[in-house]
């Protein structure tokens, strides 16, 4: 039995950097985005902080998960299980969208009705199309990042 093991860098570089994207996603999406809505009487004023805390997420997902396929492709490929990388891969086209398709439609609805104003009619349903996609993407991307985290551990503790 061996008590320790020889691991590269690199391999604990791309499981904290999943689990800095991953952490992020589960924190905002479950415990902050809720807590908002709870606290703040507007449902416009929660949303839009809600909003700007999933677009850093995005980013930082962005981010982390570029740098992973970089280190993945720097240590030719060693380190993550192919689930894991399949997960990482699935999760950035998953951010992608959100960030680059979803985002920019519902802003430009929102930006339809000024400040205060609450949406009304096929802009509302639109907007709330968006917003449930969006959602769906999002809860398929942390539970892909969950089962990421999940994988990339070490295989023999």
């Amino acid at each position: 039995m061996k008590l320790f093991r020889i691991v590269h860098p690199l391999n604990g570089v791309q499981r904290l950097l999943l689990t800095v994207w991953v952490g992020a996603m589960w924190a905002i999406g479950y415990v902050a985005a809720p807590v908002l809505f709870a606290a703040i009487e507007s449902r416009m004023q929660a949303g839009a902080i809600a909003g700007t805390l999933f677009s850093i997420v995005s980013w930082i997902g962005l981010l982390c998960g570029g740098l992973i396929l970089l280190v993945q492709w720097r240590a030719r490929h060693r380190g993550l299980s192919r689930v894991a990388l399949s997960c990482i891969i699935a999760m950035l086209i998953i951010t992608g969208v959100g960030q680059f398709g979803l985002q920019p439609m519902m802003a430009d609805i929102k930006a339809q009705f000024p400040a205060g104003v609450e949406m009304s009619g096929e802009l509302r349903s639109r907007f709330g199309a968006l917003h449930g996609i969006s959602s769906t993407l999002f809860l398929i991307a942390s539970m892909l990042g969950a089962l990421a985290v999940w994988r990339s551990a070490p295989t023999d503790l």
